[in-house]
């Protein structure tokens, strides 16, 4: 058995898409992650991080907005 992590890191900010029953999301430039993790710290609209994620390849969701992922590690920039 093989494991494969895949790691990265993102610069962006949060935004809440209030679609059904509602996700957090980070929009980094284009593209845009689904957050599985979702701290409670970084629930603020437009709120700017840096974050070290996991993408989560294997996760199904309602929602179709991004790749799923796990928050590792962030710092919120100022």
């Amino acid at each position: 058995m093989k494991i494969q992590m895949n790691f990265k890191l993102i610069v962006g900010y949060i935004q809440f898409v209030d679609l059904e029953t509602g996700f957090w999301e980070i929009i980094e430039n284009e593209d845009k992650y689904r957050i599985s993790n979702m701290p409670d710290a970084l629930k603020h609209e437009n709120l700017r991080i840096a974050a070290m994620v996991e993408i989560i390849e294997n996760e199904m969701s309602i929602f179709m907005s991004g790749k799923s992922i796990k928050i590792i590690e962030y710092k919120i920039i100022k």
